[in-house]
C-alpha cells in the first residue's frame, strides 16, 4: 500500500469589506441605515401609512410612492382590509343605534301604562323553629298578606311561608 504525497492549500486570507454608505431610511423617520433602503420595520410602517392614507381619503399618489411592487401589493391589501373593518364598524354602529331607538321607544310606551305596585315588604320578629330562630317577613300585595321565614338562619336561603 503506497501513500500518496498530501499537498497542502495556503488559507484564503480575509479581506475586509468596503463599509456601506450610510442612506437615509425611505420612510422618512430620518434615520440612517447600514447601507439598506429602511430600517427593521420601516418598510411596514411606510406601506402601512400609504394603506391608512388610501383607505380613509382613497389618494393612491403614496401607495404610487411605494419603491417596490411588493410594499405597493402590500398596501392595498392593507388598504382593502381596512376598509371591510370600517364598514363592519359602521354597520354594528348602525345597528346597535337602532337597538337603542327600539329600547327606549319602547320604555317610553311601556311608562305609558300603568304600572303594577310592587309588593311590601316588612320585616317581622324572627320566627322560632325548634331551638333556633329564623329571620321573618311579612309580604303585602294587593290585599293579601303572607308571612315568610328563611330557610338559613343568617337570612341566606330562601323565603318559604309559614304555616
Amino acid at each position: 500500500m503506497t501513500q500518496q504525497p498530501t499537498t497542502k492549500t495556503a488559507k484564503a486570507t480575509k479581506t475586509a469589506k468596503a463599509p456601506k454608505p450610510a442612506v437615509a431610511c425611505l420612510c422618512g423617520c430620518g434615520e440612517t441605515t447600514r447601507g439598506g433602503t429602511f430600517l427593521p420595520g420601516h418598510d411596514a410602517r411606510m406601506a402601512g401609512n400609504a394603506a391608512r392614507l388610501y383607505a380613509e381619503n382613497g389618494d393612491d399618489s403614496a401607495i404610487k410612492a411605494l419603491p417596490t411592487d411588493a410594499l405597493r401589493s402590500k398596501a392595498i391589501g392593507m388598504a382593502g382590509r381596512l376598509r371591510m373593518q370600517a364598514q363592519a364598524k359602521a354597520t354594528r354602529e348602525a345597528a346597535k343605534a337602532e337597538r337603542q331607538q327600539a329600547k327606549a321607544q319602547a320604555k317610553s310606551t311601556k311608562a305609558g301604562k300603568p304600572s303594577e305596585v310592587p309588593p311590601a315588604i316588612l320585616e317581622i320578629e324572627p320566627v322560632k323553629v325548634g331551638r333556633w330562630t329564623y329571620p321573618a317577613r311579612q309580604v303585602v300585595s294587593g290585599g293579601n298578606t303572607e308571612t315568610q321565614r328563611n330557610e338559613r338562619r343568617d337570612g341566606s336561603g330562601n323565603w318559604i311561608p309559614v304555616s
